[in-house]
């Protein structure tokens, strides 16, 4: 880890971050990781994938060629950590992780850092825009924070 930033108790930046860094930065603890506006590939290029068209095919998607694909996942911790080697080649990462099932109609997108309303909810931010940047960790408290740069700097995978 190179550079690290705390622009307050709950909010630090550090340069250059790796998309790898976010199996150390999430806390095995905590019940589920919510991937935003995620995207399995950086290239706009054709490829099959089985999702609903229309609300009606929502219990029964079907596999059409799309290209563009982007949608938030909500993922078990443990899960999360298990299919984390297969996202290698991702190009960015806006990863919540919770401490309950979020609601549907929580909105996260362009939230800067952890808002007390949402403290309940959430319990760390990572957000890399691209592999090699500036990366942002946010917790909703200041020890949620250090535990998550510790587990970051001593390289301890959960």
């Amino acid at each position: 880890m190179g550079t690290l930033e705390f622009q307050s108790d709950t909010m630090a930046s550090y340069w250059p971050a790796k998309i790898s860094d976010a199996a150390l930065i999430v806390d095995p603890s905590l019940p589920y990781v919510l991937l935003l506006d995620h995207s399995p590939s950086p290239e706009l290029v054709w490829t099959w994938a089985t999702v609903p068209l229309s609300k009606q095919q929502l219990d029964s998607p079907e596999k059409h060629q799309v290209r563009g694909l982007r949608f938030d996942a909500l993922l078990r911790t443990d899960e999360f950590l298990k299919e984390f080697p297969k996202f290698e080649g991702i190009s960015g990462l806006d990863l919540w992780q919770l401490f309950q099932k979020p609601p549907d109609i929580l909105a996260l997108k362009e939230v800067v850092g952890i808002p007390s309303s949402l403290r309940e909810i959430v319990a760390l931010k990572f957000l890399l825009p691209h592999d090699g940047e500036l990366a942002q960790v946010c917790g909703a408290t200041a020890e949620i924070l250090n535990s998550s740069i510790h587990r970051l700097q001593s390289g301890h995978k959960p």
